[in-house]
């Protein structure tokens, strides 16, 4: 089924943030998403994630809820799904909350929106001369084509398969890098020493 996104979610931007920033430090904190937050491998990094004090208790719309889409409103997007137990982190003005309204799984709706034709599409229509910004427009006018919730859900087991093999793939890769650069050190010492 084609749809545009208007069709299938509800998109808000981020809160803007010098509008609710306490003076100092304030009773109502909260933990804001950075820019870094949203991770290239589709997952949220909380620990990138930065203290805000508001003036007064936030919306919920500016706040991150389960099953939620957030994406940068420039590219690429970096959209991430949030998940149990990643409710109630600021989304600032620079990023967008989906929160899908009809039968669509959010990563599904994550999986296209990281896709590079997605991204070429958006930018193409992105304003801005330093940095190219989506509107919320563009972004609801995107088209996209949704199949049955059965053959969503099967193919988001395998996307998520996908993403846990990449990671672990990193993961791997990052220890024989530290294996390799502890050998060298150690045979660059040997060699130092001997030289002597």
């Amino acid at each position: 089924m084609k749809c545009t996104m208007r069709d299938i979610a509800d998109i808000e931007i981020g809160l803007v943030l010098s509008r609710k920033k306490a003076a100092g430090e304030s009773a109502h904190n909260y933990q804001k998403l950075s820019l870094k937050s949203l991770g290239e491998d589709g997952a949220l990094d909380s620990a990138r994630n930065e203290t805000y004090f508001a003036a007064e208790p936030l919306n919920g719309h500016f706040l991150t809820r389960e099953n939620m889409v957030v994406i940068k409103l420039f590219t690429p997007l970096n959209p991430v799904v949030i998940q149990k137990g990643e409710e109630g982190f600021i989304i600032p003005s620079q990023m967008a909350g989906i929160t899908v309204k009809k039968e669509v799984h959010p990563e599904y709706l994550q999986y296209f929106l990281s896709l590079e034709e997605t991204n070429r599409y958006l930018l193409s229509r992105a304003s801005g001369a330093v940095m190219r910004f989506i509107s919320i427009k563009t972004l609801s006018e995107l088209v996209l084509d949704i199949p049955p919730l059965k053959q969503q859900e099967q193919f988001c087991s395998l996307y998520r398969l996908h993403r846990r093999k990449k990671a672990l793939t990193k993961e791997l890769a990052a220890l024989e890098d530290e294996r390799i650069r502890a050998i060298f050190e150690t045979i660059g010492r040997k060699g130092h020493l001997n030289g002597k």
